[in-house]
């Protein structure tokens, strides 16, 4: 009986990896070839029919990495063209607070010759009115002190043109 469930895999060599078999143990019969027992046949037979249905597989995960690759390179395109306008929106905001920044200390009475600054004055001017915020009156009255001081500081380290030209 045991011996009508053993079947030789030769004339089904394309199921040989799916089915366990003897591979090539000898049996009371004396015969030495691979055997499997016929449920298994039919379980890697039923196997390789569902895989018929994959072949095509392989195809389809190419073509659908290769849309995944040409959306990652539009999306990447797009992200760049954000940054630069990000960049550039940020340096349009910076000018028109300067702007702004400028146009109000004159209106409250300090001369465009005032607002010239040393280097290093310079330097902190741009660290407190170059952030991409807007000019808000908060703001404005935390960068009303600050400023000022920068400009008093400033005239102190200028002599007086009109005193220079009085000596001489």
């Amino acid at each position: 009986m045991f011996l009508n469930t053993l079947v030789p895999i030769n004339p089904t060599p394309s199921y040989s990896y799916i089915v366990p078999s003897t591979r090539g143990r000898g049996y009371v019969d004396g015969s030495r070839g691979p055997y499997c027992l016929r449920e298994e046949l039919e379980t890697g037979k039923a196997m390789r029919d569902a895989m018929k249905d994959t072949e095509g597989w392989v195809d389809q995960v190419n073509e659908h990495l290769s849309i995944v690759n040409e959306e990652a390179t539009q999306l990447k395109t797009f992200i760049r063209t954000l940054s630069v306008s990000d960049i550039t929106w940020k340096e349009t905001m910076i000018k028109a607070k300067r702007e702004s920044v400028r146009n109000k200390l004159r209106v409250l009475g300090w001369e465009q010759q005032e607002l010239e600054l040393s280097d290093d004055l310079k330097r902190q001017w741009d660290r407190i009115v170059d952030v991409p915020t807007p000019l808000t009156e908060r703001n404005w009255a935390y960068l009303e002190v600050k400023l000022v001081s920068l400009i008093t500081v400033n005239r102190s380290q200028i002599p007086d043109v009109h005193e220079e030209s009085a000596d001489m």
